[in-house]
């Protein structure tokens, strides 16, 4: 009997029958699971599917173009910064690196076609001017187609505070009579409010700053800027971005004794653009959140000198200009430079860090045609009679630009009474095009197109008068 339980025990069958058994049993409660888990998405993953989505049926058969040039490098403008004591040897030095100062070219361009339409008997019609200048430069512009250091402590030192523009009283008044007793609490944007709205386009001849130093590789050159040479007291000799930067600035058409605002003025690309143009009367620097206000000074300060007196003449402001009702700057300004707040869709399909594609920042993005929408608005209440609006996103999309135009143009007119018409560019898109590419998408405006050539942008402008 003993014997037959240790037989039992010990037999090689019985146990390997009873070790399976088991093996069976546990595979049945525990089952390994084979269900396939989704691939997870960067930002930038989710921003490139979206515009492929989007902006392929949009731009067709430019679109493997732009998105390849959205995915490689942009290409950076050097502009010479005039507060540097060693000036010419800076422009020397740029030009020995092969070079050309944009500004100087189009103006011979310009030169150019003013020595061709002398030739006729009779002048050109303005409404001509781009195309003669298409058929002058086409050809031209066809081959080129194929073919930091901070300064620390040092800086503008004490600038002036907003407050003595005007006076408190100044600023309730005007407000009051831009406002015209509209209730602004019940304005709701909808996004449909230019669908049927008249915008009228007006010709427009653009004057460019001559001080204004601006110097680009030609199209092809993949060469990079050195570090800038710096003079004795540690004032860099030129900083570089995007070349699509310089065409909201120029667009402006600044003349002397203007009176500016930059409305997002961080990180103080532009208004440091403007300041070297030394046409301004008062150039004011707005932004929302006090970290970009402080990157504003620093960057400010780094280019222009403390002993220098346009300090004098620039204001640092801290406003949130997306809200009607909070928005007191009315019938001030000559000039007014809105680069709104937008999906930046070369950074989105580039850099996972803060990217408006995660899902954290989803309702953000969304919201961003209706924020851009009310900051055109108050621009539109903020410029006098006769003065000028430039609005600028670098995006590519048409619901943040023409849609933003149209819807802030007819809000504007519905319940402030303000008129405004379309100031063309035209002239613009004639004497860059050997510089940029240029979208014929926009209804509104110019594009700056992504292109391996020239990989400026995108950059979207549009520029708009007040008549009433």
């Amino acid at each position: 009997m003993i014997g037959k339980r240790i037989v039992e025990v010990t037999s090689p069958l019985c146990v390997s029958v009873k070790l399976t058994s088991r093996r069976r049993f546990a595979s049945k409660m525990f089952k390994e699971k084979f269900a396939k888990v989704r691939q997870f998405k960067t930002p930038t993953m989710i921003a490139l599917d979206n515009f492929d989505f989007y902006y392929g049926p949009v731009y067709g058969n430019h679109w493997p173009s732009i998105r390849l040039g959205l995915l490689t490098p942009n290409k950076y403008f050097a502009v010479l910064n005039k507060f540097a004591r060693n000036r010419k040897e800076n422009e020397a030095l740029l030009k020995d690196l092969g070079a050309f100062n944009i500004l100087e070219e189009v103006q011979q361009q310009i030169t150019d076609l003013d020595n061709i339409n002398t030739e006729y008997e009779e002048p050109v019609p303005p409404d001509d001017i781009s195309e003669n200048q298409d058929s002058v430069f086409a050809q031209k512009a066809e081959s080129e187609l194929d073919s930091v250091y901070m300064r620390g402590e040092a800086g503008l030192g004490q600038f002036r505070q907003s407050g003595e523009i005007a006076s408190l009283e100044e600023r309730t008044r005007l407000k009051a009579q831009s406002s015209n007793s509209v209730n602004i609490k019940k304005i709701n944007i909808t996004g449909f409010e230019g669908q049927y709205a008249e915008l009228t386009k007006k010709s427009h001849t653009l004057t460019y700053p001559s001080e204004l130093v601006i110097y680009s590789f030609p199209k092809g050159n993949l060469s990079d800027y050195p570090p800038p040479p710096r003079d004795e007291v540690g004032t860099p000799g030129w900083w570089l971005l995007d070349g699509g930067s310089v065409a909201p600035v120029l667009a402006l058409g600044l003349t002397e004794e203007s009176n500016i605002l930059d409305m997002c003025a961080a990180p103080g690309g532009k208004s440091l653009l403007i300041v070297q143009s030394d046409l301004m009367a008062k150039l004011t620097c707005n932004d929302n959140k006090q970290s970009r206000l402080g990157q504003l000074h620093r960057a400010l300060g780094q280019y222009i000198p403390a002993n220098s007196n346009v300090a004098d003449r620039i204001i640092l402001k801290r406003k949130d200009a997306s809200i009607l009702d909070g928005w007191d700057e009315c019938n001030i300004y000559d000039r007014i430079l809105v680069d709104v707040p937008c999906t930046s869709d070369r950074l989105s399909v580039n850099r996972d860090d803060g990217n408006l594609y995660s899902t954290q920042l989803t309702e953000q993005r969304l919201n961003l045609p209706q924020v851009q929408t009310r900051m055109l608005v108050n621009a539109l209440r903020s410029v006098r009679v006769g003065g000028c609006i430039v609005y600028s996103t670098c995006a590519l999309s048409p619901v943040q630009n023409d849609g933003v135009i149209e819807n802030a143009v007819a809000i504007a007119d519905e319940h402030f009474g303000i008129k405004v018409v379309e100031l063309s560019l035209s002239q613009m898109v004639s004497n860059f095009r050997n510089i940029y590419r240029f979208s014929d998408k926009p209804r509104r405006g110019l594009l700056i197109l992504p292109f391996l050539p020239s990989n400026c942008g995108p950059m979207y402008v549009c520029k708009l008068q007040r008549i009433q």
